[in-house]
C-alpha cells in the first residue's frame, strides 16, 4: 500500500492523540496541526477533524476558511467535528445528529459504496462505558440516496441510525471516545475508511432533489412505526415571496408539519395536530433570506405520528417561482388578526360593488368570469392575493385555536414521564415533592395554589386516603379565593359542586400508607402552565389549574365542565369575559374593572352564535360609555352591527367548538389591563378603546378615527 499522508486537528486535552492515531492508522504518517486554520491549508491526502467536546458557539470556521475546508477530504469525528460539516453546507453534519446514551446499541457493517462489505457483521463500538458523547446521524429516507452508510446502529426506530457514513470525499464518525476505547471491530471500520478517503479522488458531495411546484400535492403516508411515514418536499426560490403551505389531512390523530430553509435553518416552523384541524405555515421570504439560503433548498416536512393509522394528506403550497405568471403573493402583516383580514375582503367587496377597475383587474386574475361575483368568490380572490388556496385556510391561520383546547392529549407523554422522573428521583410524590420540583417541570406555584395543594394533602391524609386526586384538589380549590373568584363569574352552582365532590372524595378507599399526589392531579398542575392568565404570567395559581383540570380524564374534571363550562373557565382566564358577576367580593385576581365586565357580559351576549369575540364586537359594547356622548351612536352601532354579520364566521354546531378572542382582541385586552396595572387600577372602559387606537388595522380602529375618537378625547 503506497504511504499517505493524514493530518489531524484536535481541541482535545491529550498529548498522546497523535501517537494513538499513528498506531491506529499505520503505515500512514499521521502530522498533528495546532490550528484549523492551518488544517485547512495542509496538503495532505485526508484531514481528520477529532473534536469530541459538545460545542455550542455561534460559528466555528471563519469566513475565509470554507472554500479551503471544501476542497478537502475529510473524516470528522465527534458532535463538534459534524457542526464543522453543518457549516460547510453538509447533510451529514450535527445538526441531525441523535445522542445515545449508555448502553450504546450495537453497531452493524454489512455494506457501503466505499468499503463493500467488511466481514465484520454486528459489534460492539466500545470497550467499556463511554467518556464522550456519542451523536448518531439520522438519515431521513429524503437524503439516503445521496450518502454512503458504512455502519448504523441497530435500534428499532424507523429512521437509520448512522454510525459512520460519507458524502463524497466528506466522512462523519459519530463515535467520539479515544481510539484506545474503541473496539477491535470499529478501530479496524475506521481504519480501513480513513485508508480509503485517502487514496480516493476528491469528490464533492451530490445532494440534487427533484422540486415541487406550487400547487396541490395528495398523498398517502403510513403509520408512525412504518418506512415513510415522514415526507419532504424541497424547493428553489430565486426571488422574495410570501411562501404559504397548508396541510390538510384525515385519519390520522398525530400529523405534523414544519418548514425552514437549509441554511441556518431559515425562518424554521413547525405545528402539530391531533383532532384533523388543518395546518398553516407562512413566511415572508425577504431577498436577504434568499441570498443567505443560497444554491440550498427550502423544505416542507410532513410526518404522521400515529402508530396505528395512515393518513390522507393534503398540501397545498403557494409561493412565487420562475416562469410562474400570476401576480406576486402579498406579505402578511406581522400583527395579523382576523379584523385586518375581514377589513381588506370587505374593501374589495366595496370596491367590486362600486365597479371600480382596479378591483374587476384583481379579480380577473384569478376568476374566469367578473361579470356577477359573489362574496364567496371576492373572499377566494383575498386569499389567493396572499398566497392561501381559499378563503378557510387564510381564516384558520389568522385565528388559531389555543395549544390546550386543540390538542388536550399532546402533552400526556411529557406528563407521564416528568411524573416517573419525579417520583423516582425522591421515592415518593407528596405535595412537598411536586411543589419542590414545579420550578423545574412547569414554573414556580402561587403562595395561594401551595397553600391549597398542602391542605388538599392534609385532608386526604386525615381521611386515610392513598393519593391526593383530582377530586381532593379541586374541593379545596373551591376554598381559593382566586377560584372562588373565577368560578362566581361563570355562575358555578358551589354548593352542588361541592357536596359532588365530597361525595367522590368519600367513597375513595382507605390505606395506612401516606398519600400521594395522583397521576391526574399532577397532570392538573402541569397542564396549568400552559394556561395564559390575564394580567398574571408569573407564576401558577389556582385560575390556571381550573382549565387544566377540565383537560384531565377524570370525575373532578367532569363535574368542573358540567358546573363551569370549559369554554367560559377559558373566556375569564384568560380575557376577563365573565358570563355574571360575582355575588360577593372575593380578592379580584383578574384585573379588569366591574364597568368593563359589563362591557364583556353586553358583547357575548351580542355574539352567540358567532365563533369570534372581534374588536368591533367589543366597540358595539362601548357605546353607551359618556365618550362616545358627542358621536352618532346610532350610525357607528348600525355599521359595526352590518360588518360583524358580513364578515364573522359563525360556529359549526357539528364540531368541537369554542368561541375563540382573535389575535387582535388578545393584543387589546392585554395592553388595557397592562396600562391599568402601571396606574395600580384594575382595567375599565376607556382602557379598552384606548387599547384598539394602537392597532394598525381593521374596521373598528378605522371607524374610531374616522368619527374623531382619538386619544386626546380620552384623556
Amino acid at each position: 500500500m503506497p504511504q499517505r499522508s493524514i493530518s489531524l486537528f484536535t481541541d482535545a486535552q491529550d498529548g498522546n492523540l497523535v501517537r494513538s492515531f499513528n498506531e491506529l492508522l499505520d503505515p500512514d504518517a499521521v502530522q498533528g496541526v495546532a490550528t484549523l486554520e492551518a488544517a485547512a491549508r495542509t496538503a495532505s491526502d485526508l484531514l481528520i477533524l477529532y473534536l469530541p467536546k459538545f460545542n455550542r458557539e455561534e460559528r466555528i470556521v471563519p469566513a475565509a476558511l470554507i472554500d479551503d475546508l471544501k476542497g478537502k477530504k475529510i473524516l470528522a469525528v465527534g458532535f463538534t467535528a459534524g457542526r464543522i460539516f453543518d457549516e460547510l453546507d453538509l447533510q451529514i453534519g450535527a445538526l441531525h445528529g441523535v445522542m445515545l446514551q449508555d448502553p450504546l446499541p450495537k453497531i452493524r457493517a454489512e455494506h457501503s459504496k466505499l468499503l463493500g462489505n467488511p466481514g465484520l457483521g454486528s459489534f460492539e463500538g466500545l470497550t467499556g462505558p463511554r467518556r464522550e458523547e456519542h451523536h448518531f446521524h439520522s438519515v431521513s429516507l429524503d437524503i439516503a440516496p445521496f450518502v454512503d452508510v458504512i455502519a448504523g446502529a441497530e435500534w428499532d426506530g424507523p429512521t437509520t441510525l448512522a454510525a459512520l457514513l460519507r458524502q463524497g470525499t466528506f466522512a462523519y464518525a459519530a463515535i467520539a471516545d479515544v481510539p484506545e476505547n474503541w473496539s477491535d471491530e470499529y478501530r479496524s471500520l475506521f481504519r480501513r475508511t480513513a485508508h480509503a478517503l485517502a487514496a480516493s479522488v476528491f469528490e464533492a458531495p451530490r445532494f440534487e432533489m427533484p422540486t415541487t411546484p406550487p400547487g396541490i400535492t395528495h398523498l398517502r403516508v403510513p403509520p408512525a412505526n412504518e418506512e415513510g411515514a415522514e415526507r419532504a418536499f424541497y424547493f428553489k426560490l430565486d426571488r422574495p415571496t410570501t411562501f404559504t403551505v397548508t396541510l390538510e389531512h384525515t385519519g390520522t390523530r398525530a400529523a405534523m408539519l414544519m418548514f425552514w430553509g437549509e441554511k441556518e435553518r431559515l425562518y424554521a416552523t413547525r405545528k402539530d395536530a391531533e383532532y384533523g384541524e388543518s395546518l398553516t405555515i407562512t413566511a415572508n421570504i425577504s431577498q436577504q433570506a434568499i441570498e443567505q439560503n443560497a444554491e440550498r433548498y427550502w423544505i416542507v416536512h410532513v410526518g404522521n405520528f400515529d402508530l396505528e393509522n395512515a393518513a390522507d394528506m393534503t398540501l397545498s403550497i403557494r409561493y412565487n417561482a420562475a416562469g410562474n405568471n400570476e401576480p406576486a403573493i402579498q406579505a402578511l402583516p406581522s400583527n395579523l388578526s382576523h379584523e385586518f383580514l375581514a377589513a381588506y375582503a370587505d374593501s374589495l367587496v366595496d370596491a367590486n360593488t362600486r365597479g371600480e377597475a382596479s378591483a374587476r383587474e384583481r379579480l380577473a386574475r384569478y376568476l374566469a368570469d367578473v361579470s356577477s361575483v359573489t362574496t364567496s368568490e371576492l373572499r377566494f380572490v383575498a386569499a389567493r392575493e396572499f398566497g392561501f388556496e381559499n378563503w378557510k385556510h387564510l381564516q384558520a391561520h389568522a385565528s388559531p385555536l389555543p395549544d390546550w383546547w386543540s390538542r388536550p392529549h399532546l402533552r400526556v407523554v411529557y406528563i407521564d414521564g416528568y411524573y416517573e422522573e419525579l417520583k423516582g428521583a425522591s421515592g415518593g410524590i407528596g405535595a412537598a415533592e411536586v411543589i419542590e420540583g414545579a420550578a423545574t417541570h412547569f414554573g414556580n406555584f402561587s403562595d395561594d395554589l401551595k397553600q391549597t395543594l398542602l391542605a388538599a394533602e392534609t385532608a386526604a391524609n386525615g381521611a386515610g386516603h392513598a393519593e391526593v386526586t383530582a377530586e381532593h384538589l379541586l374541593l379545596h380549590l373551591l376554598d381559593s379565593p382566586i377560584a372562588q373568584s373565577v368560578l362566581a363569574r361563570v355562575a358555578c352552582d358551589f354548593p352542588r359542586l361541592r357536596e359532588q365532590l365530597v361525595a367522590a372524595v368519600g367513597e375513595l378507599a382507605e390505606t395506612d400508607s401516606a398519600p400521594q399526589v395522583s397521576r391526574h392531579c399532577f397532570g392538573a398542575l402541569f397542564r396549568a402552565s400552559n394556561v395564559p392568565t390575564l394580567g398574571i404570567a408569573e407564576q401558577v395559581n389556582a385560575a390556571n389549574v381550573l382549565i387544566g383540570m377540565a383537560q384531565e380524564d377524570t370525575h373532578a374534571a367532569a363535574l368542573l365542565r358540567e358546573h363551569a363550562g370549559e369554554t367560559d373557565l377559558y373566556h375569564v382566564v384568560s380575557h376577563g369575559i365573565p358570563l355574571v358577576l360575582p355575588d360577593h367580593r372575593p380578592p379580584d385576581y383578574i384585573p379588569v374593572a366591574e364597568e368593563a365586565q359589563r362591557v364583556f357580559m353586553c358583547m357575548k351576549r351580542q355574539a352567540k352564535g358567532l365563533a369570534l369575540f372581534t374588536l368591533e364586537q367589543l366597540l358595539r359594547s362601548t357605546l353607551d360609555h359618556s365618550v362616545f356622548d358627542s358621536v352618532d351612536r346610532d350610525g357607528l352601532d348600525d355599521a359595526l352591527a352590518r360588518f360583524i354579520a358580513r364578515t364573522t364566521p359563525r360556529l359549526d354546531a357539528n364540531a368541537r367548538s369554542i368561541v375563540r378572542p382573535t389575535l387582535a382582541f388578545d393584543r387589546v385586552t392585554k395592553m388595557a389591563v397592562a396600562r391599568a396595572q402601571r396606574r395600580g387600577e384594575p382595567a375599565g372602559t376607556l382602557d379598552l378603546v384606548r387599547a384598539m387606537l394602537g392597532e394598525r388595522h381593521g374596521f373598528a380602529t378605522a371607524e374610531l378615527k374616522a368619527r374623531g375618537v382619538t386619544a386626546d378625547l380620552l384623556q
